[in-house]
C-alpha cells in the first residue's frame, strides 16, 4: 500500500497534472485536425519531453494518446454534418468505407451517422424538456403505510 501511495502522490503533483492537462489538450486538437493521426501527434510530442523527468514525459504522452482518440470524433462529427448537407463533393459511403479500414471506426462512424442524420432532417433544433408533474406521495394501501404515509 505505500508503494500506492508512493506512486500516485508523484502523479498528482500540480506540474504533472498541469503537464497532462496540456496534452490531452494537445492530443485533441491534434485529432481534430482531418489527416493528423495520433501516432502522428505522439512523435511531434517527444522530443518536447526530453527536457522532463521520465513520469512526466510518460504521463504527457499517455495524455496525447487518450485526449488523441477521443478528439478523433470531432473531425467525424463535422465531416457527417457537411456531408448531410451535400457540400462535400464525395457519397456518405465513400467516407464510411474510408472510416470502416481504420481500426477506432465504431464511435467516429457513430459520430459521422449522428451529424449526417441531423443534417438531412434541416439540423438541430431547441432541446424543450417536457413538463415535470408535481411529485405526490402515493395513498397507503396498509397499516403499516398509513403509519408512513398521510
Amino acid at each position: 500500500m505505500t508503494d500506492f501511495m508512493t506512486g500516485a502522490a508523484q502523479i498528482f503533483t500540480l506540474a504533472t497534472l498541469a503537464y497532462m492537462l496540456a496534452g490531452s489538450v494537445a492530443g485533441i486538437v491534434a485529432a481534430a485536425i482531418p489527416g493528423f493521426t495520433v501516432t502522428m501527434a505522439i512523435v511531434l510530442t517527444l522530443p518536447l519531453t526530453f527536457t522532463m523527468e521520465p513520469l512526466q514525459g510518460i504521463a504527457v504522452m499517455l495524455s496525447v494518446y487518450v485526449g488523441g482518440y477521443t478528439g478523433g470524433l470531432i473531425s467525424a462529427a463535422l465531416l457527417g454534418a457537411i456531408a448531410g448537407s451535400g457540400a462535400l463533393p464525395f457519397a456518405e459511403h465513400c467516407f464510411r468505407g474510408l472510416l470502416s479500414s481504420g481500426g477506432s471506426a465504431g464511435a467516429n462512424l457513430a459520430a459521422f451517422d449522428e451529424s449526417f442524420r441531423r443534417a438531412q432532417s434541416g439540423g438541430v433544433e431547441e432541446y424543450v424538456p417536457p413538463k415535470a408533474e408535481p411529485f405526490t406521495l402515493p395513498v397507503a394501501s396498509n397499516a403499516l403505510g398509513s403509519r408512513w404515509l398521510p
